[in-house]
């Protein structure tokens, strides 16, 4: 009883961190992203900063509107309705729940909040080295997942492919996946952007930091269309709250109410049990993986989180040090304990 009312707290906190004026008001929340690209990428992006915080901004704005509608008192703006969720599993540690997209599309969203025993900048690594994703959810008679891809654009931001092999009468399916970060310390809140990526859409290397002839083409697994985030909130030196959301369409015309209870009933919540053990795995340094924090977003969510240190002079001191840091790790190390 009393670890169901921690989750409720937990939950309701972050609720509330969501609704924040700097997250909320359209203005606030777009010199909020201008700064983190300015920091992210230095003087690089020269004059498609404009163009990159534009497109940025409303991207992170879906986002958050999403992971509000998480809440159960939530009342959606009249331009973006949602549907009611349909709870699926509801105990001490998570809860999952569903609910069909807007009639007449095919698309199915999903969400899945609760706490794990890590910090937060483990959470974080573990999403982001996608290379991991299959130790972490290891293969099973339904599915096999390999990650043959992953692109580092800036600070906090890459694309990656992702493949799942699934099991007859499925064929397989695959994602492009590109990520991005919005940090916002002061309610010790870490936000993850997800988005799939389409070989349709116009992408300009000086606002994207990617072109279209840099990534993947289609295989023969067909690709999926995928729009989310996650929120992730420090509880504590060694806890965390998260809140994953996502909307997908996994190109199937029809999908019997039987197999969306059972994924948002079954998969989903396998998966947060497989997450939670993992990224408690990997923080306390089990495992064939050791924790080392080579992820130069990481190390600054770290210092700013759980070492108290001022968040604009390491995002200075990083982009000063960019690009030997995504080539050794160890480099940024160095710098960040001379600071």
């Amino acid at each position: 009883m009393e670890t169901c009312k921690k989750v409720e707290e937990y939950r309701k906190r972050l609720d509330r961190s969501l609704l924040g004026e700097k997250l909320v008001n359209a203005e606030s929340l777009k010199s909020l992203v201008r700064k983190q690209i300015l920091c992210s990428a230095g003087e690089k992006e020269g004059g498609s900063v404009d163009s990159l915080v534009h497109k940025r901004t409303a991207e992170v704005s879906d986002v958050l509107d999403m992971l509000r509608s998480g809440a159960e008192n939530y009342a959606p703006l009249p331009h973006k309705p949602f549907p009611k969720w349909k709870v699926k599993q509801d105990n001490e540690k998570f809860r999952a729940m569903y609910r069909a997209g807007p009639g007449g599309t095919a698309t199915h969203t999903i969400t899945v909040d609760g706490y794990v025993d890590a910090p937060l900048d483990a959470c974080l690594y573990v999403s982001f080295e996608t290379s991991l994703y299959p130790i972490g959810f290891p293969e099973s008679r339904f599915h096999k997942l390999t990650t043959d891809y992953c692109k580092r654009i800036r600070l906090g931001e890459q694309v990656a492919l992702l493949r799942a092999n699934l099991a007859w009468p499925l064929s397989d399916r695959e994602l492009l996946l590109h990520f991005s970060v919005l940090e916002y310390y002061e309610d010790d809140l870490i936000i993850v952007i997800l988005n799939s990526v389409s070989e349709k859409e116009n992408f300009h290397k000086e606002v994207d930091g990617f072109s279209i002839d840099e990534i993947p083409k289609p295989g023969n697994a067909m690709r999926v269309d995928f729009v989310g985030g996650v929120a992730f909130q420090k509880i504590s030196d060694n806890r965390s709250f998260l809140r994953l959301i996502i909307d997908v369409d996994i190109k199937i015309s029809y999908v019997p109410k039987m197999v969306v209870n059972f994924v948002t009933g079954k998969l989903a919540a396998t998966a947060f049990r497989l997450y939670d053990k993992w990224v408690a795995s990997i923080s306390e340094g089990k495992g064939n993986q050791r924790w080392e924090m080579e992820n130069p977003i990481c190390q600054r969510i770290r210092d700013a989180l759980y070492l108290h240190r001022d968040p604009d002079r390491i995002m200075e001191t990083i982009v000063l040090h960019d690009n030997a840091a995504f080539d050794n790790p160890k480099i940024l190390k160095e710098t960040l304990a001379r600071e």
